[in-house]
């Protein structure tokens, strides 16, 4: 990624990352955590750079953004590393599932990855804006709603909706 960036502007000041790396100062933390996903720039560069999320820490609360990625492993290990307030975990994206399992959550799994990562909310993402898959557009918002019966776990917005997260 660095190399494309360069070619935009040579003087960009770009950091790369390895999973579980960290990068901090008096007032946050960012740490690069794993991802399921696949990645390529060109015709011949498939899966040369790692795909991941991002774990953001205050002294007063932590986000995880996971990213695309698909269910496995990875969510409990980040749940064992770190204690995660508010989880963005996409649950759109994920039909017909023989395909689409190997990168995007599906509502059920997004779930679990919830579970996993022993987060106190879930803000899900990545649904209901455009027609990416075979799923109905609002299949997942359905789901979600659901799985989670109006818990207090559960924290929306719309699209375009902003907030602020107060500790």
């Amino acid at each position: 990624m660095e190399y494309y960036l360069k070619k935009i502007d040579k003087n960009i000041n770009v950091k790369t990352f390895d999973w579980y790396q960290s990068l901090s100062d008096d007032s946050v933390k960012l740490s690069f955590v794993p991802a399921k996903h696949w990645g390529r720039r060109g015709l011949l560069d498939t899966n040369r750079a790692l795909w991941g999320g991002l774990v953001i820490e205050s002294s007063q609360q932590s986000i995880y953004f996971s990213g695309d990625t698909a269910y496995e492993q990875h969510f409990k290990e980040i749940g064992l590393k770190y204690k995660i307030d508010y989880a963005l975990l996409p649950i759109g994206a994920y039909s017909p599932r023989e395909v689409m399992s190997h990168n995007h959550l599906n509502p059920q799994e997004a779930y679990q990855a919830f579970l996993d990562l022993r987060a106190n909310s879930i803000i899900p993402m990545h649904y209901g804006t455009f027609k990416l898959t075979d799923e109905p557009l609002d299949e997942p918002e359905k789901w979600i709603d659901t799985i989670f019966n109006t818990s207090s776990q559960l924290f929306k917005l719309h699209v375009g909706e902003v907030t602020m997260i107060n500790s």
